[in-house]
């Protein structure tokens, strides 16, 4: 906040990356987004329990159409936090997908309306939208099960799928034992 930008600070570099080439972006909310809860960076830092506030989010819906909420500190605040984070996000009109409890397979994949361009053989183009099933999985601590790959397979027969992993240790550039194990056993 200490930017003349304020809540747009977070975002203020991003169009380095060129992203005027794109019909859609996505990213990670690893945060809940509860009006009022404040906690010191410290505090945060020692109990790696997020809170984001919900004034960065007109300025995210700039810059991002669609975020997986699949991820370990997305219900920091509890299922209300949670609750609250999906009305904030609807507000803004940013789609969003998954859920922080992989194990619940009525949320790990949801249908998102991403715009598309399709040019036609006259070589005009046409906007539309494209429904999309996105999945998000976080495998934090938990590797992906075959009833959840199953929800993927179903929404295959009808549409693109994308699934967006969620993993890794806190502040860790480097994968950890697990995921290198995995890795391992994948190739």
């Amino acid at each position: 906040m200490a930017s003349p930008l304020k809540y747009a600070y977070p975002f203020s570099r991003l169009s380095e990356f060129g992203w005027d080439k794109y019909d859609a972006t996505m990213t990670g909310l690893e945060c809940p987004t509860v009006t009022g809860f404040q906690q010191t960076s410290a505090k945060e830092d020692a109990t790696l329990s997020f809170n984001c506030n919900p004034q960065y989010l007109p300025e995210m819906a700039e810059w991002f159409t669609v975020v997986t909420l699949a991820n370990n500190h997305t219900d920091n605040q509890g299922a209300a936090g949670l609750a609250e984070t999906r009305q904030h996000l609807e507000e803004n009109r940013i789609q969003y997908f998954g859920d922080p409890d992989p194990r619940d397979l009525d949320d790990l994949c949801d249908v998102i309306s991403l715009p598309a361009k399709i040019t036609t053989s006259a070589n005009q183009t046409i906007k539309g939208n494209l429904p999309v099933a996105m999945c998000g999985y976080h495998w934090f601590i938990r590797m992906v099960q075959p009833d959840q790959l199953a929800v993927m397979k179903q929404y295959s027969q009808y549409m693109p799928v994308l699934a967006f992993p969620h993993g890794g240790v806190e502040y860790k550039t480097a994968p950890d034992e697990l995921k290198k194990i995995v890795s391992q056993h994948d190739r």
